[in-house]
């Protein structure tokens, strides 16, 4: 990387050395890329990968290449590796990487000057934001190679308890480096995913409580009956959520990306694995999701009920508001109780969808997980997902019990 005319000195004594140890035609490409202000990022990263394919095309095969540069042009090196490990294609890697002196981090308040420097902190730091101009973040991986993604809080907590301090430096790290798209990587299985789960656990759980409450066992104790139909409701979403689930897991704690969209990760694991690849996570997600939602259910129905009895009045004598305000306090409430009774499970079904070895049965890698992190492993990340399993099912409740006042429903419990 660079200019032949510059580094021809270099270049030439390169050949010979090479020559010199036995390998036969050594052949050197030099490429002269843009320089800023004339042009600025993802120029320079374009060319560099438009002159790898040239050279790949001619040797036809990417392992005998050595790819190599000086400061800068060592900086293009490493953007054109990351790049290419992204496309995690082994037969596109080159078989050796030579970086002289690379800036891997163009802005960085590390930089010290000494007497004997080129080029001193600010000039650096002009030619850095230049190079990044207003369409690039200057933390960006492919910009400043030195930062190296990092995963989302929950799942890449859960699979690596090391990976960050705390949550809040966890999220800090993903949006300096990744920007807002990173925060919300994996969103469009999570939301596809627990949209399908949400109507079918809430639809069904009003078809088994009556079922249950009203038909089959109308002497049983309620609570018993929110517990059974909860978890029949549960049961059944738990089918159409967990090829989403598993998608999710696979795309948030994997670096490079497993897949960048729903799309691209459901074709990829079908192609590899068959239809029995989506839901190799499915007994411990029922594991994880009956529980929580029998706990979700009958907690959330208790409270409301403990709520109304508190307050001395019927649940009739209140707004449509207050009784909605009502329901999500007691959401709030059951959330709580929901993240921690489920929170082993929900960690065990990360693991199992970023760590289970092909071939192997659900049992065996459990045991072999849990020997790996122990009692204490099965509660990393619980203050995180406590916050946010609390606050999502407060907002459930919100939105359920005001979609049941809107078509002229009572509000869920306090009968």
């Amino acid at each position: 990387m660079g200019s032949s005319y510059f580094y021809l000195e270099f270049l030439v004594a390169w050949v010979t050395l090479l020559r010199e140890a036995g390998y036969r035609n050594p052949t050197i490409f030099a490429l002269e890329y843009s320089l800023v202000p004339d042009a600025t990022y993802p120029t320079q990263v374009e060319q560099t990968m438009a002159g790898y394919e040239y050279v790949c095309s001619v040797t036809k095969d990417a392992s005998r290449v050595c790819v190599g540069g000086d400061s800068a042009g060592a900086t293009l090196i490493l953007s054109l590796l990351l790049r290419l490990a992204r496309w995690n294609n082994d037969k596109s890697r080159p078989g050796y990487a030579v970086l002289i002196s690379p800036w891997t981090t163009l802005v960085s308040p590390k930089n010290r000057d000494t007497a004997s420097d080129y080029l001193n902190a600010n000039s650096l730091h002009l030619y850095g934001r230049q190079y990044a101009s207003s369409v690039a973040n200057i933390k960006d991986p492919l910009v400043s190679p030195a930062v190296t993604p990092l995963d989302l809080v929950k799942c890449r907590r859960q699979v690596d308890p090391k990976i960050y301090s705390s949550n809040i430096s966890a999220w800090r790290s993903i949006y300096a480096k990744e920007g807002i798209r990173g925060v919300f990587f994996g969103w469009s299985p999570t939301f596809i995913g627990y949209s399908f789960q949400g109507a079918g656990k809430y639809g069904f759980y009003e078809v088994f409580k009556y079922i249950y409450g009203d038909k089959m066992f109308p002497n049983m104790n309620k609570t018993v009956v929110y517990l059974g139909a909860s978890a029949s409701a549960e049961f059944l979403a738990d089918v159409a959520l967990c090829p989403f689930e598993a998608i999710k897991v696979r795309m948030q704690t994997s670096i490079p990306p497993f897949a960048n969209t729903l799309r691209e990760g459901w074709g990829k694991v079908t192609a590899k694995e068959g239809t029995a690849g989506l839901y190799k996570g499915l007994y411990p997600l029922w594991g994880r999701q009956i529980p929580y939602t029998m706990v979700k259910f009958a907690t959330f129905e208790t409270t409301v009920n403990y709520i109304y009895a508190t307050l001395g009045k019927p649940k009739e004598s209140y707004n449509a508001l207050q009784q909605t305000g009502v329901s999500f306090l007691g959401g709030y409430i059951a959330g709580i109780g929901c993240a921690v009774i489920s929170h082993p499970a929900d960690v065990m079904v990360s693991k199992l969808n970023a760590d289970r070895q092909p071939g192997e049965s659900g049992g065996k890698a459990m045991s072999r997980i849990y020997g790996n992190i122990g009692f204490k492993g099965l509660w990393n990340g619980l203050p995180v997902r406590i916050v946010m399993i609390g606050t999502l099912t407060a907002f459930q409740w919100l939105i359920y019990d005001s979609f049941k006042v809107s078509l002229g429903l009572p509000t869920t419990g306090g009968h």
